[in-house]
C-alpha cells in the first residue's frame, strides 16, 4: 500500500501543477516544490518500511519521515521562497493521498 500512496501522490502533484499552470508559472514551481517536499519522505518511508514488521522500527521511521518533511519544507522556503498558495494547496492535495489510497485500492493487497 505504501508504494501506491507514493504513486497517487505523484499523480496528485502533477495534476495540481497542471491546474496551477492556469494561475501562473510561479504557482507551478511552488506546486512542484511541494511535491518534492511531500513525495520524497513518503517514498523513503515506503522503501524502508516495506519489509519491517517491528513496531518500534516503524515508529522510528515514521518520526524520521516527519523530520525529513519539516527539514525539506524549511529548505524549500529558505532557498526558493515559493508562492504560498501553490505550495500549500499542492501539499494538502498530496497529503490527501493517505485518505484516498485506501478507498481507491479497497480490498486489494
Amino acid at each position: 500500500m505504501a508504494y501506491r500512496i507514493v504513486v497517487l501522490q505523484l499523480v496528485a502533484v502533477f495534476v495540481a501543477a497542471s491546474v496551477m499552470s492556469l494561475v501562473g508559472a510561479g504557482q507551478v514551481e511552488a506546486a512542484l516544490l511541494a511535491g518534492v517536499v511531500c513525495v520524497v519522505p513518503t517514498a523513503l518511508f515506503a522503501h524502508l518500511s516495506a519489509n519491517t514488521r517491528h513496531a518500534a522500527r516503524l515508529i522510528g521511521q515514521g518520526v524520521g519521515k516527519m523530520v525529513l518533511t519539516v527539514v525539506l519544507m524549511a529548505i524549500a522556503f529558505a532557498a526558493f521562497r515559493p508562492q504560498a498558495f501553490g505550495f500549500f494547496a499542492t501539499l494538502v492535495v498530496a497529503q490527501a493521498a493517505y485518505v484516498v489510497a485506501p478507498l481507491v485500492w479497497r480490498g486489494q493487497n
